[in-house]
């Protein structure tokens, strides 16, 4: 119960942060409103599919990925940058596979990193390759530890890197291999968060010069890669355009835009530039 009212609270303050107390009010007196068309959706058969689906994958796979419902979840998060994190969601693995089947490297040269890894499940879907080691950084203490929980249960026969570590830390804090990178986003964390990352993705770039690759899905901050001469643009999804557009006109801190059946689609994968180009 305490730690459902500090959640509570905690995401009070994030939605007066973002988007001001008067929205704040003005949400809070419809949101049973929402609630209605949240319910009608989450029976629609579409969504209803959805679900089965998921729950067949973690079934086969012996883990937990399901969203769930922990109320006092953001209560658990000690990192002083809780409000910049976005709600937990399954990522859409198989379009990770795919984009991961689609790059031409040696996969066995690289280390995978997701930032904002929740319970995993975009781990697993890159242990379907060779990496050499496969990272997971999460800041919040539940999805974390559910993570390490579904490592040691985890069953694949398509499974080819058994090395997954997830890491409860802040992703601003955590120091990033001295190694070639294949970084993942699936729209993890708003900008005081998500700039520094960043950044320390360009920084290591500039010591060490080593080849990597950007998997990013819902694309809010895109620009940080589109503007940058370390890396160009090799991939993107059919709602790419559309979305980081909306984006950039929207509120990133609070962003409206995201939705599951789209989700697939909403990507774009930068590759980095040689280093003879950075100098």
């Amino acid at each position: 119960m305490i730690k459902a009212f500090i959640t509570l609270q905690r995401k009070i303050n994030k939605s007066i942060s973002q988007r001001g107390f008067s929205t704040t009010i003005v949400r809070c007196v419809t949101r049973p409103a929402r609630w209605l068309g949240d319910l009608a959706q989450w029976m629609s058969p579409t969504f209803r599919r959805i679900r089965r689906e998921h729950a067949k994958w973690d079934a086969e796979h012996h883990v937990d990925t399901a969203p769930g419902n922990q109320a006092g979840w953001m209560a658990d998060i000690e990192s002083e940058n809780w409000s910049h994190g976005r709600g937990y969601h399954p990522a859409p693995s198989d379009s990770l596979i795919r984009r991961l089947s689609d790059l031409d490297i040696d996969y066995r040269d690289y280390t995978f990193i997701d930032f904002g890894s929740g319970k995993g499940r975009s781990l697993f879907a890159a242990s379907n390759f060779p990496f050499s080691k496969i990272i997971g950084v999460e800041f919040n203490r539940y999805l974390h530890d559910t993570a390490v929980k579904n490592t040691r249960t985890y069953r694949s026969d398509q499974q080819q890197c058994a090395d997954i570590d997830p890491v409860h830390a802040d992703a601003i804090a955590y120091e990033i291999p001295d190694q070639p990178m294949v970084y993942y986003f699936y729209d993890p964390f708003a900008e005081p968060v998500m700039r520094p990352v960043v950044d320390n993705i360009f920084r290591r770039l500039r010591e060490n010069g080593k080849k990597c690759f950007v998997i990013y899905f819902n694309p809010v901050f895109a620009e940080y890669f589109e503007n940058s001469d370390q890396f160009r643009r090799i991939a993107q999804g059919s709602e790419f355009e559309n979305y980081w557009n909306r984006t950039r006109l929207g509120n990133k801190d609070a962003n409206e835009f995201t939705s599951e059946l789209l989700d697939a689609e909403r990507y774009v994968v930068y590759e980095s530039v040689s280093q003879a180009n950075l100098q």
